[in-house]
C-alpha cells in the first residue's frame, strides 16, 4: 500500500516546476489523487480563488 502525503480535501502551496507549465504559485485544495502512471506522483488541484482545475506533481507541493 502507498502512502500519500498530501489527501484529497487539504490546502497546500504550489510551486510550479522550471521544467513544468502546469498551476501558477500559490494555494490550491487537492481534489484527487492521480493514478501513478510516471515516477513522479500527481495530484489534481483546484486554485482557492481560480475557477478551474490543473494537475501538479507531488514535489510541487507543500503543507501550509
Amino acid at each position: 500500500m502507498t502512502i500519500h502525503p498530501f489527501r484529497v480535501g487539504q490546502t497546500v502551496y504550489v510551486r510550479p516546476s522550471a521544467f513544468g507549465g502546469g498551476a501558477a504559485t500559490g494555494l490550491y485544495e487537492i481534489r484527487a489523487v492521480l493514478p501513478e502512471e510516471h515516477v513522479m506522483r500527481q495530484r489534481r488541484i483546484k486554485g482557492l480563488i481560480e475557477p478551474y482545475e490543473s494537475v501538479a506533481s507531488e514535489h510541487e507541493l507543500s503543507e501550509l
